[in-house]
């Protein structure tokens, strides 16, 4: 289907179909028993994770901690009392897990430091939203 809700003649190729799955589908690849360790994560799903050597459960609970962040964040819901710089962390370690080369590369591209410092001025009443300075809000 196109945009508008319409039938494509054209078939959807592998990566059409990759690209529509959500971050849930691919979180919950890890969420199963015993018998899907023997089965599924053993033999082939372990690889997604090259540079993960642990067992699975930890691995799918801290993307699934990610997850439910980011529908938070993505429906506008309060974040305030959330350990960002956590989160921050366990994303980046994740990213690690999936190849270290882009974690390294994605930092500097990174501005979650700097708006974690805004937010802090901000939350502690130093300074408005706005920009300007707060001391005739006090």
């Amino acid at each position: 289907m196109d945009q508008q809700g319409e039938r494509s003649s054209i078939a959807p190729c592998t990566d059409d179909i990759v690209a529509k799955l959500t971050l849930g589908f691919w979180i919950s690849l890890l969420s199963r028993g015993r018998a899907y360790d023997r089965r599924f994560w053993v033999p082939v799903l372990h690889k997604a994770f090259p540079h993960y050597s642990g067992p699975r459960r930890p691995l799918h609970s801290e993307l699934e901690d990610i997850r439910k962040l980011r529908n938070r964040i993505m429906h506008y819901e309060p974040i305030f009392e959330y350990d960002l710089h956590s989160y921050r962390a366990g994303i980046y370690r994740q990213l690690g897990h999936l190849s270290p080369v882009i974690a390294d590369r994605v930092r500097p591209l990174d501005r979650i430091p700097e708006a974690l410092v805004r937010y802090g001025e901000v939350w502690n009443g130093d300074e408005r939203p706005d920009g300007n300075e707060s001391d005739d809000l006090r």
